[in-house]
């Protein structure tokens, strides 16, 4: 029988488990604890392009950049967008469409028809966007 650093004694099943454990780490490196994504960067974007359409703000718009299980991944707070990829353009791009959209559903609706918080979100977005160039 092994002995632990505590010195109680192992039992034959528990030092096989061990045993197999630490050989399938060998063989198969990988970590038990989940996976934090890696930030990376802030990424400021002065303009979003989507559908022939160029968004041109009136400020930056903040976007984190992490890259986790070979995913790019663009995410803005503020407006609760994200965009994904597989390569950094292809997550900007998945970000512009999401912010195409929320332009769209907003923007164009009557504000009767929106709930407070979608109205407070309509004049952010009226407010950040200086200009559209198709």
């Amino acid at each position: 029988m092994k002995t632990h650093s505590d010195n109680t004694l192992m039992s034959y099943s528990q030092a096989a488990a061990r045993l197999l454990r630490q050989q399938a780490e060998r063989l198969f490196p990988f970590s038990t604890q989940p996976q934090r994504p890696n930030r990376l960067q802030s990424h400021v974007a002065w303009s979003l392009r989507h559908d022939g359409h160029i968004f041109v703000f009136n400020k930056p718009l903040d976007i984190d950049v992490t890259y986790h299980n070979d995913v790019w991944v663009y995410a803005n707070d503020e407006f609760r967008l994200v965009g994904q990829g597989e390569t950094k353009d292809e997550a900007l791009a998945d970000l512009s469409e999401e912010f195409a959209f929320i332009w769209d559903e907003y923007t164009q609706e009557r504000d009767a028809q929106l709930h407070p918080s979608g109205k407070l979100l309509k004049q952010k977005l009226l407010d950040l966007v200086r200009r559209i160039h198709e």
